[in-house]
């Protein structure tokens, strides 16, 4: 599935957190529907359940190791009206979670020669606003909008050499 529609994604959480519960009589078997509302998941789980079947995007960006030193900011900006709710992973552990008006981090303590992934994951409202992510180093500015349809799952690969 490579661009789920809202209703698809809807209906992937839905199949997903639905249990069938059968009746107990023999003659005329019956089902109900129990499911958890998102609302009441915890964040990780939600935010998973959405974002399973949901397509990602990457962006590399290349840093000289010299240049470290120097302050190297990673900005997520949630437009004013927007609700956000999300996380930051940095090399697949939470490093930050966010709600809100979003967040500006000086990742000079996360990279290293090598490479540094940057995974900004959530959900916000309305649906059809996006967010902003911003990398600014003295030598490089990259910004980028992000999600659809409520959802964000944005990698940001560091390579540094």
């Amino acid at each position: 599935m490579v661009n789920p529609s809202a209703l698809g994604v809807a209906f992937l959480v839905l199949l997903a957190t639905t249990t069938m519960v059968g009746s107990s009589s023999p003659s005329r078997q019956s089902f109900q529907v129990a499911h958890p509302s998102l609302g009441t998941l915890p964040l990780e789980e939600s935010v998973e359940a959405m974002l399973g079947a949901y397509q990602s995007q990457t962006n590399t960006i290349s840093l000289d190791q010299d240049g470290l030193d120097r302050a190297q900011r990673l900005t997520v900006q949630v437009p004013r009206g927007v609700t956000f709710q999300g996380r930051l992973l940095i090399n697949g552990e939470v490093s930050q979670s966010l709600q809100g008006d979003g967040i500006t981090l000086d990742l000079r303590d996360f990279l290293s020669l090598g490479l540094t992934e940057i995974t900004l994951e959530g959900t916000y409202t309305p649906p059809d606003s996006a967010i902003m992510i911003a990398f600014e180093n003295p030598e490089t500015t990259v910004r980028q909008q992000v999600g659809q349809q409520g959802l964000v799952r944005y990698h940001i690969q560091f390579r540094v050499d």
